[in-house]
């Protein structure tokens, strides 16, 4: 090996350990934002949708909080999978609605270390019940927040 050729391998190697130690960061990253999006699952949002589904309930309405954190079937390891308030008002009947097409409000880990927030209002087959899915940090995810966004809901669906 001429020394043009040896400064090349050092510099390609160089290379190749700085793209694998930012392939490592950004994967510590994600695993942290996991954690944190399961713990803000656990503590915040499934709380405050479990107050909201048993106020609901007393009114005589169905409510159901599904939580359903990505498993190592999916995924190879546990994930920070996503969690659900289900509404169905009084009267109304479940066959009404098409599948997956219940009212409610889903909190979902997003791409980018991101929360994303899915709400679905109103009576069955209105076309516009489902709305965009709104992206949030993690630190703007409060108790608060989440009872906005289910009351926001059940604006337009009672």
């Amino acid at each position: 090996m001429n020394v043009k050729q040896v400064a090349e391998i050092d510099a390609l190697m160089q290379q190749h350990d700085a793209r694998t130690e930012k392939l490592s960061v950004d994967q510590r990253a994600e695993d942290e934002f996991a954690a944190q999006f399961g713990r803000l699952r656990r503590e915040v949002i499934k709380p405050a949708m479990e107050q909201v589904a048993e106020k609901l309930k007393a009114g005589g309405h169905h409510a159901a909080v599904e939580d359903a954190p990505e498993n190592a079937a999916q995924s190879g390891e546990e994930g920070p999978g996503t969690i659900r308030l289900e509404i169905l008002p009084s009267g109304a009947k479940r066959d009404d609605y098409k599948k997956n097409e219940l009212p409610g409000v889903t909190f979902s880990a997003q791409p980018g270390m991101k929360v994303g927030v899915c709400s679905r209002s109103g009576p069955p087959g209105e076309d516009q019940a489902a709305g965009p899915t709104r992206r949030f940090r993690l630190r703007e995810v409060t108790a608060d927040m989440v009872t906005t966004e289910i009351v926001a809901v059940l604006r337009k669906t009672f």
